[in-house]
């Protein structure tokens, strides 16, 4: 299996996959700076995130744009707010861009937290916007909104001379994939062809959507023959079930079917299983995966040499890698 199948796994955070930001370059001349009274976006961060939300949907990129036009001086690491000439630039690209598309969000479940740290020297401190957000479009000509299935993203927010800017530079540049550490532990004699791994450490823990795996021969190509590769997590992604985690607590009746069958697989369909041990939703120490070869419980495609991947979906790092063996083993791979 190529690279191009696991990096068309990967997830890509919303903003970026909904607008697909431009980059807003070069120099900018004081006097030809956006006036302040007019790029006043909000007071609070919560009023700047829901500002942004409706500049989409009502189509008023000039509102939109002051959000994101913005450059980084890193000589002096500071931030300089967009110029007229950027403002212009920017919406007459979107208001191209999305003339035959419409766009309506559900936003449920908002939170914000002020991070403990600086954007830039002329900044206020970070702060994080957690939400749940589905997205319709509609195209002019069907006149039908197509909506994707609501999931949690998180935002970054920076103020600068009073004005709430998307910090996209926090997704852009972000912190460091985690490293995963995974042990390889012993088979047991009455369960032949049954691998059992568990994450001995993760270095910084996050929830179980951002993790992908692949289950890789001894030829480091990616096992296609079942659901060989995808989401840990249980999850609706374009209205399909994904997610291999056996032990998924939600209520949804659907996602509940999925993981009895994941459970009460053989290796047939799902020749790798997942078990959040702890049950908090994300990836930790303790937590399990099961990988099935032949033996008299299994009946799956793993040989000894095949090994387990496991993906960081938003830098697209393989975090953890493990060996499929019998004997006890500790492969940690650092990204």
């Amino acid at each position: 299996m190529s690279m191009d199948i696991e990096n068309s796994m990967s997830k890509v955070y919303l903003f970026a996959a909904m607008l697909l930001f431009v980059p807003f370059t070069g120099c900018i001349e004081l006097d030809d700076m956006v006036d302040d009274d007019t790029n006043d976006n909000s007071n609070t961060v919560e009023d700047a995130f829901y500002g942004y939300i409706s500049a989409v949907e009502t189509e008023d990129w000039g509102t939109f744009c002051k959000y994101i036009i913005y450059t980084v001086d890193g000589e002096t690491d500071t931030i300089v707010l967009g110029n007229s000439t950027q403002l212009d630039k920017c919406i007459q690209e979107y208001e191209e861009q999305y003339i035959d598309t419409k766009f309506k969000f559900e936003i449920t479940d908002y939170s914000d937290k002020e991070l403990d740290y600086k954007a830039a020297n002329n900044s206020g401190l970070v702060h994080t916007v957690t939400a749940n957000i589905e997205i319709c479009r509609m195209a002019e000509e069907d006149d039908e909104w197509d909506c994707e299935d609501e999931g949690e993203e998180e935002t970054f927010w920076v103020q600068v001379d009073g004005k709430w800017l998307f910090w996209r530079e926090q997704i852009e540049q972000g912190e460091p994939a985690p490293i995963v550490s995974i042990w390889a532990k012993s088979q047991d004699e009455d369960e032949e062809g049954i691998y059992y791994f568990e994450i001995l450490t993760v270095s910084r823990q996050e929830k179980l959507e951002d993790f992908s795996f692949y289950l890789k021969d001894d030829t480091g190509s990616t096992y296609i023959g079942g659901n060989g590769f995808g989401e840990i997590a249980m999850q609706y992604m374009n209205g399909d079930e994904y997610g291999i985690d056996m032990s998924y607590g939600g209520d949804d009746e659907m996602l509940q079917d999925r993981a009895a069958n994941v459970s009460n697989d053989d290796g047939s369909e799902f020749p790798v299983h997942f078990s959040d041990e702890d049950r908090d939703g994300k990836l930790s120490a303790g937590d399990m995966f099961i990988i099935y070869g032949q033996g008299n419980e299994s009946n799956g495609p793993a040989e000894d040499g095949w090994r387990l991947d496991i993906q960081f979906d938003p830098t697209g790092d393989i975090v953890g890698s493990a060996k499929v063996t019998a004997e006890d083993e500790t492969d940690e791979e650092d990204n």
